[in-house]
Order: C-alpha cells, then structure tokens, then sequence
C-alpha cells in the first residue's frame, strides 16, 4: 500500500514519512505555520525533533497542467537535495507525491527566525515610531552634538538601520555562494528569504543569524534558457521590467536600461526568442528590495517623487 500511494521518492523518505503521517493524522490547523496560493506549511514533532512539512497541491501551481505542476515540485526538491549542505537553504529529509491526497510532500529541516518581509515590517514599525519622537526639523553636521534628550532615539534609529544593512550584506553573500555552485534564484522577495535566528545563543545585531533561501522551484541552473515563466514575482523581476516595459521609478528605469545594454548578451538567446537564467537578474531585484524597505520609510512620498516625469 505505501509504495503504491507514495511515488517519485528523493532522499531517505521512510525514515521521515512518520512526520508527514502524524501531522494529517492530527487534523488540527495548530501545526499549520504557514501558508499561500501552493498549500500550506505544517511543523511537526517526532521523537523530540522537529520538522518542516511543505504541502504543495498538485492542481493548484500556476502553470498548465498536472504533469508541470509536479515537475516543479520535484525541482524544488532536487535543488533542496543539491545545495542543503551549503548552509544557505533548510537541509533536506525527504520528498514524496501522495497519490492519495494529491500533494507534494516536501519534508527540511525546521528553522527559528522569521522571513525579510515580516522583520522589514517591524523595522519599519519602530523605525516610523521613533522618528516620530524627532522635531520635524533637525538638521545635525557631521561636528555638531546629538542634543542629550534626541540621543536614545539616535542610537536606535542607527542600530536598526545598520541590523537591516548586515542583513542585506549577507543576503547578498548567500546569493553569491548560490552562483559560485552555478545557481540562480529567480524568486528574490522579502517571502523567500528566511533569517534563522537563535536568541538563547546571542543577539540578532551581533550577527548571530543566517539567510536561508526558500522556494527553490524557481532555482535554476546559470546559462539554462527559458522562455516560458518560471515563477518569478513581476514586481521584482527584471526580464519582467524589460518585456512588459511598465513605469518604473526613475532609478529603477536607470537600473533596468544599463543591465539591458551591457548584458543584453548574457540575458537574451541568440535568436532573442527567450531567456537565459543569468546571475545578473538577482542584482535587479536586491535593488529592488532595498529601495521597497526605504519607501515603506518614507510613507510612499519618495517613490511618487520618482514617478513624475520632467518635461523636456
């Protein structure tokens, strides 16, 4: 019965398949930490160590049929299996597809930390909450003192800006060890990017975290091509930015014409009929994630700023 309903295995999936069990056994949604357009993520717990349960459904991935949809998975589970000893992604278990309930079961290891996208939020929370402390006119030099009531505020004005800027120098890092071992993912959004933290082993601004890349179904090989989507999120995409040619901040637009003509050759096919998967587009969408963490700042003043156009 079990090697009838689970097939397609990777990695040693009857050692951890009782993860898997126990947690739809339990048909509670309290091990449910997370979920989206995929399925859902579930933690489970066996034997005093934990898991991580990703449950893709086969009929629900955006792309054309059932036979796709399981190819991507699979894709995801390979790429998991490839680059886990890399430290830069959860280690993987075990894959199988439960022809019973019609998912992908994607067993990893289970991480404590929080995604880019929730951490940005607070940070731009406390951030706002402290400027807001602020007189709506200061205007410092490099010599002049911090006035002694304005000092708490500077510092943790400063220590959160420079949290975020070491994050953002290891996020970078982790990208470029991924394209040392001839990968690229093309999926960079706050969502997919995990930062593993412990704070019974030190403190977050001491550096004691790690990036963890996720969703990985998007992760292909440097100089692969394509033509078709393959998973990218628009607003972070660059061949998106430069097929749909949609308005763009003036930076932004700037960032996109230079990688278009000094890399159009490392990005287009020679019969410009599609695309190559190329180290260059992850550049765009670090950009990209900076310049959304500094407009959350600026209550959105600063991209519409950028959005007016100069007439010439």
């Amino acid at each position: 019965m079990s090697a009838e309903r689970f097939t397609n295995i990777i990695g040693d999936w009857e050692k951890y398949k009782k993860f898997y069990t126990d947690s739809i056994s339990l048909n509670s949604t309290e091990n449910v930490c997370g979920k989206g357009s995929f399925g859902k993520v579930l933690k489970s717990t066996v034997d005093r160590e934990s898991a991580i349960i990703k449950l893709t459904s086969i009929d629900t991935l955006c792309v054309m049929s059932v036979e796709e949809n399981i190819a991507v998975s699979i894709r995801e589970a390979q790429n998991l299996a490839t680059i886990s000893h890399l430290g830069i992604s959860p280690k993987f278990y075990g894959f199988a597809i439960d022809k019973k309930n019609l998912v992908c079961v994607l067993i990893m290891e289970y991480l404590e930390g929080e995604t880019l996208d929730k951490l940005n939020a607070k940070f731009t929370r406390k951030l706002r909450e402290l400027l807001g402390t602020l007189p709506k006119r200061h205007n410092f030099t490099s010599n002049a003192l911090v006035p002694p009531e304005l000092a708490p505020a500077y510092i943790d004005i400063k220590f959160i800006l420079d949290l975020h800027d070491k994050i953002m120098r290891k996020l970078s890092q982790t990208i470029r060890l991924l394209h040392i071992e001839g990968y690229v993912h093309y999926d960079i959004k706050p969502e997919n990017i995990f930062v593993a933290y412990n704070l019974t082993q030190g403190s977050l601004s001491e550096g004691n975290f790690r990036i963890i890349l996720i969703d990985l179904g998007s992760t292909r090989s440097i100089e692969e091509e394509f033509s078709e989507n393959i998973g990218e999120t628009p607003e972070y995409s660059l061949r998106y930015h430069m097929e749909n040619r949609i308005p763009l901040t003036n930076s932004n637009k700037a960032l996109r014409n230079n990688f278009y003509t000094k890399h159009r050759k490392n990005l287009r096919k020679k019969n410009n009929s599609g695309w190559i998967i190329s180290p260059y587009a992850n550049d765009y969408s670090l950009k990209v994630l900076t310049e959304k963490f500094i407009n959350s700042l600026m209550g959105g003043k600063r991209k519409k700023r950028h959005l007016t156009r100069r007439k010439v």
